[in-house]
């Protein structure tokens, strides 16, 4: 289902990625004439983010927005405006999920032993569901809607200007969508 949309032929629009490579590299700029050390990581998964969710599911999650993460040492990294963004909640999320599921390899199945029977991951991926959630509502909702005003064939083929949220939805019944994000 997902094939067609990482072939050479289809990633043709370089425009999202060189619009959000541009935001990032200025405001890399900004920082270093601050004076501030930029996390790098942070900037590139930022960068990632917004270009591929505006790629993939047609709606930029704007995380280089909130700007790029001071270091702990700066007083600016307390700042309660820009710890609660909620592009800063949901980059801090992803990489913790991703750091802690890297760790619990070291574990093997007694990973639930160092975690304390808590689950770690399962509360870094909720806030990722929270951001996700409208993003898929909204989907299935125009799909509901454009289905009780259309006919009802049913086209599977990829079609012209569809991101891969546009054709999951076009070919799933709602219900399997949420299983696959």
């Amino acid at each position: 289902m997902t094939r067609p949309f990482f072939t050479k032929d289809r990633v043709y629009d370089f425009d999202i990625f060189e619009k959000h490579a541009e935001d990032a590299l200025g405001q890399l700029k900004i920082r270093l004439r601050e004076g501030y050390p930029v996390d790098f990581q942070d900037m590139v998964l930022r960068f990632t983010l917004d270009s591929t969710t505006e790629f993939l599911l047609g709606k930029d999650v704007c995380s280089l927005s909130a700007g790029l993460v001071y270091p702990p040492s700066s007083p600016l990294s307390k700042d309660p405006a820009i710890l609660n963004h909620p592009s800063n909640k949901v980059s801090r999320a992803i990489h913790e999920a991703q750091a802690r599921t890297a760790l619990r390899g070291n574990f093997g199945s007694l990973w639930r032993i160092e975690e304390f029977w808590e689950d770690i991951v399962k509360k870094h991926m909720k806030v990722c569901y929270e951001f996700m959630d409208p993003i898929l509502k909204e989907a299935l909702e125009k799909k509901f809607n454009d289905e009780s005003s259309t006919s009802n064939t049913k086209v599977t083929e990829v079609q012209e200007g569809d991101t891969l949220l546009d054709h999951l939805v076009r070919i799933s019944d709602g219900e399997s969508l949420w299983l696959v994000f």
